[in-house]
């Protein structure tokens, strides 16, 4: 039984996160540019923020059917999406980073459809995109959720964690297993009556929320929801934005450093 302090608090998460979801459709049709951001930063940006909002306004509903299990999934890929908003609204060539990694991974696919037999390299060579990689150590970003998480603070190892945390609840395994299991192996349950809705869920993904939404106000000019989301990040308890980290810095220097020493 969930302790009434719990639900409480669970509700007020619920009730801000709802109001900065409302808030999000208020934003205006069109942006207009911070000066040195370019268009692709934006897009890139709005996009990952958008898909939050659309994550975070699936688990609002989840959590309404009491379906907390379900909602794993979406939370992890909301607080994905996020970080890497984050990410690439304050690294110039971060968002070259995903644009490398979405090159690799339609080609990855186009080898597998080809290899299985379903049509002919010639067939999908349309499919691939002309796109020249670019080399940057925001690759390494894009790619491995674990590496965005260090090449921002703060962040790091306890992003990860929770990262980790919720993937256990999104892919086939012990922890979906045991959510159905009872001490009697032949006394079946069709719902995971035991899995208890976890205020850390909640904050995870007002976080993400936040963190999107002011990775997009960064872009923009005028002050945007700056001061609201703001104030709904210190209801949270997180801080209002992430910033590329110490490490992200030294491993720039250092890629800068071995390039000039090879040319």
């Amino acid at each position: 039984m969930e302790q009434p302090d719990m639900l409480d608090e669970q509700q007020e998460l619920l009730k801000l996160l709802r109001s900065l979801l409302d808030s999000w459709q208020t934003l205006p049709p069109k942006a207009e540019l911070c000066k040195g951001k370019t268009v692709a930063q934006v897009a890139t940006v709005f996009g990952l923020a958008a898909h939050t909002h659309r994550l975070a306004t699936a688990v609002d509903m989840l959590w309404s059917a009491g379906m907390y299990i379900e909602s794993a999934p979406l939370i992890r890929g909301a607080m994905e999406n996020a970080l890497t908003a984050q990410f690439v609204a304050q690294v110039d060539d971060g968002v070259y980073g995903l644009l490398n990694n979405y090159a690799r991974k339609r080609k990855n696919l186009v080898d597998e459809i080809v290899k299985a037999g379903y049509l002919s390299s010639d067939q999908l060579a349309s499919q691939l995109d002309e796109w020249e990689p670019v080399q940057t150590p925001s690759t390494d970003s894009a790619t491995k959720v674990q590496q965005l998480c260090n090449d921002l603070e703060p962040g790091g190892s306890q992003a990860y964690a929770w990262y980790r945390l919720l993937s256990a609840w999104s892919h086939a395994g012990g922890a979906i297993v045991d959510e159905y299991a009872h001490d009697d192996p032949f006394q079946l349950s069709i719902t995971p009556d035991k899995f208890p809705p976890s205020t850390g869920f909640l904050v995870i993904l007002g976080g993400s929320v936040v963190w999107a939404g002011r990775a997009y106000d960064m872009l923009t000019r005028g002050k945007g929801r700056r001061e609201e989301l703001r104030r709904a990040a210190g209801k949270i308890g997180i801080v209002p934005e992430l910033h590329p980290s110490a490490a992200y810095r030294r491993r720039v220097q250092a890629e800068k450093k071995k390039r000039r020493s090879e040319r």
